[in-house]
């Protein structure tokens, strides 16, 4: 009986301590100067829940947690439609955030923004 009980308490702390500080994996990008073209370059890091803060084009997208709110946003920070052109894909546990973005666009954006802010 003794033994069940450390079982489940241990069960539970791991819980809970998977729950305040899951790990976040994210790419986030950082621009890449060729020519004329500014191109960005996909950077896998991985940080805390708390701390994933990371951008595309200056957005601030690690408070949104469903696509179509990043979308709107998207488009409402920015005079070019990025709408088409920002991925963001949710994996199986809704952590991990992939980031993709259609360079062209982007760049066209980035250069129409004075860089997203």
């Amino acid at each position: 009986m003794r033994k069940m009980s450390i079982f489940f308490i241990a069960i539970l702390v791991i819980a809970i301590a998977n729950c305040s500080t899951p790990a976040v994996k994210y790419m986030s990008t950082k621009p890449v100067f060729t020519g004329k073209n500014v191109k960005y370059e996909l950077v896998n890091s991985s940080v805390t829940s708390t701390n994933a803060v990371f951008y595309i084009i200056g957005i601030q997208i690690g408070d949104y947690k469903n696509y179509s709110t990043l979308l709107d946003e998207a488009q409402s920070k920015h005079s070019c439609d990025l709408a088409k052109n920002v991925q963001l894909n949710f994996a199986r546990n809704e952590q991990a955030f992939i980031a993709t973005e259609s360079y062209s666009v982007v760049a066209e954006c980035w250069k129409l923004t004075s860089g997203g802010k």
